[in-house]
């Protein structure tokens, strides 16, 4: 606190009468309905939150969002459940029916060879009565299976998965008859694995392709930004470290010179001025910017992903948003925000630039010598004392006049004692070059 609000302070309180303290103390929001109230505690609340956050944390946070976005993103370009399909499609009698597709993967499950050899054997009976029109049924006893089929049938036909009528010569089923469908069996008769889907895979379903292009464009700008995000958050820290650093060397040559109280103050706050008020340090918002907007245009093609939803196989199998699309949105509301607390930050440098300019400009129209300091600290400390002696007699006069008139009593007993005198006191802080600043005071008595 310096000595110009505590003069305020000892001027305010020495004016003001008991019941007007109390009145002030607790009836201040009286006046209020009980939601304007509300209102205010909320506010004073965020506001007491957001002076105890250091000021570089929009950049951590927006660090963090990049993180989970990134993360997000590769997971969906690695998940096979990117939609799902209303009216899953059939690629073979010996493939499992897809109900997920993904941007870039598929998962497609073929029947083990043990299970194929199981139902050619008769091992596995699905179901005995079956009408005459539908395929025979899958061994019903040994004998029926003729000896001359292999599976060298079954492979024949997995290689033609467009012969989906006749498997072998009246013996085996086949997929498109419901009671033979993939649902019918175990899980421990399919084998899954994932194949990856090229441009050549898609075939001429470009709005499939497209959609690619976009989200793989989108994922590598999130990537970059991220990278670039992180370097600088260091390259800052450093810079704040090697100000500090400067700064602190020319407060102990000024140190060493004058032996100023002012001084020897200024040098005990230097690491909290480090660690939580990164305002004074700063003043560069290069990068920001450019950051920030490849941050948005990471959110553009990603958002852009979601063509996919008007390619052919989603027009014909009507898809469905599964946990990987629901996972690419997310991705891109946080490389929207990554941008805002990026450009938030930015303002705030511009800001601290524009209060040090200022600064700079009162240590020019107002340099004092270091020298006048000394001599001055006197003269503000019998001032303050001569003013905190008559707050104490208008104390004692207020209550021998038994609660009077507070505001007569204290004009007459002003009158008596002290002569106060008011004085301005600014504080600048001024270099000759634009890394630090010095701290020099300005009284003027009247």
């Amino acid at each position: 606190m310096g000595p110009k609000q505590v003069v305020n302070e000892v001027i305010t309180s020495s004016t003001i009468c008991p019941e007007e303290k109390a009145s002030i103390d607790v009836n201040e929001c009286d006046t209020y309905p009980p939601w304007c109230r509300t209102i205010h505690q909320i506010r004073s609340s965020i506001r007491r939150i957001s002076r105890s956050v250091p000021e570089q944390a929009p950049l951590y946070a927006a660090l963090f969002f990049s993180l989970v976005a990134v993360t997000l993103s590769v997971r969906t370009h690695l998940s096979t459940r990117f939609v799902s399909l209303e009216e899953p499609f059939r690629v073979s009698p010996f493939f499992k029916d897809v109900g997920y597709i993904g941007l870039s993967t598929w998962e497609l499950c073929s029947i083990k060879q043990d299970a194929l050899d199981a139902i050619l054997a008769g091992e596995i009976i699905k179901n005995e009565m079956v009408p005459s029109d539908s395929p025979p049924t899958i061994g019903r006893t040994a004998t029926d299976v003729p000896s001359n089929v292999t599976f060298q049938h079954s492979l024949d036909y997995f290689n033609e998965p467009v012969q989906d009528d006749v498997l072998a010569p009246g013996v085996f089923p086949y997929n498109d008859d419901d009671r033979y469908s993939s649902e019918l069996l175990k899980d421990d008769y399919w084998h899954c694995h994932n194949i990856h889907m090229s441009s050549a895979n898609v075939g001429d379903d470009k709005l499939w392709d497209i959609s690619r292009v976009f989200f793989m464009l989108g994922t590598i700008m999130g990537m970059t930004s991220t990278v670039l995000l992180i370097a600088l958050i260091v390259r800052r820290g450093q810079d704040a470290k090697s100000r500090w650093l400067r700064g602190k060397l020319r407060r102990y040559k000024r140190n060493a010179k004058t032996q100023s109280v002012v001084l020897q103050q200024l040098e005990e706050g230097e690491k909290i001025l480090f660690e939580n008020n990164w305002r004074m340090l700063d003043t560069d918002y290069r990068g920001y910017r450019s950051i920030s907007i490849c941050f948005l245009v990471s959110y553009l093609m990603q958002s852009l992903t979601l063509l996919f939803f008007d390619s052919d196989i989603c027009r014909k199998q009507v898809c469905l948003m599964a946990t990987s699309a629901q996972g690419l949105l997310v991705a891109s509301l946080l490389w929207v925000m990554s941008s805002l607390l990026i450009l938030s930050m930015m303002k705030k440098i511009m800001r601290n630039r524009e209060e040090v300019r200022r600064f700079k400009n009162m240590g020019r129209k107002k340099n004092v010598s270091m020298q006048n300091i000394q001599s001055n600290d006197t003269d503000t400390e019998n001032i303050i004392f001569g003013i905190t002696h008559a707050r104490e007699n208008i104390t004692n006069d207020l209550h021998d006049t038994e609660m009077g008139n507070c505001t007569d009593a204290g004009n007459s007993l002003l009158s008596v004692t002290y002569d106060t005198k008011s004085f301005e006191s600014e504080i600048t802080d001024c270099s000759s070059d634009s890394s630090g600043c010095y701290d020099e005071v300005t009284l003027q008595q009247n």
